[in-house]
């Protein structure tokens, strides 16, 4: 299993785990969805890979706190495919997420 940033390339796997998670999406709705979320710094989307392939993906938001210093992380949209469940793949995409958060950097998403 791998987890990597999620790229435009993965669009019609995106909705389909949109419409698992309960939310009719076609591949257009998704790539203008995936095209506002990617031109947004404060959001990231990391997909989990299978065999080759899109099995999952969680969805973060990066924010700041106005009662403390620093930043945290939400998660704002969390799947994956039904076929894969039970197989560890959520509990590592947010082993992915709590790993950014900590470092505080994203970059390493990139791969």
């Amino acid at each position: 299993m791998e987890i990597r940033k999620a790229t435009s390339n993965d669009i019609p796997e995106l909705a389909s785990l949109m419409e698992q998670l309960g939310y009719p999406t076609s591949v257009e709705q998704m790539r203008i969805r995936f095209s506002n979320i990617e031109s947004n710094p404060s959001y990231h989307t990391l997909v989990a890979e299978y065999d080759g392939k899109v099995v999952g993906m969680i969805g973060l938001c990066t924010g700041v706190f106005y009662e403390l210093d620093g930043s945290y992380v939400r998660i704002v949209a969390l799947v994956v495919d039904s076929n894969y469940r039970s197989k560890g793949i959520g509990r590592k995409l947010i082993e992915e997420a709590e790993v950014g958060q900590k470092t505080r950097s994203y970059q390493y998403w990139s791969k």
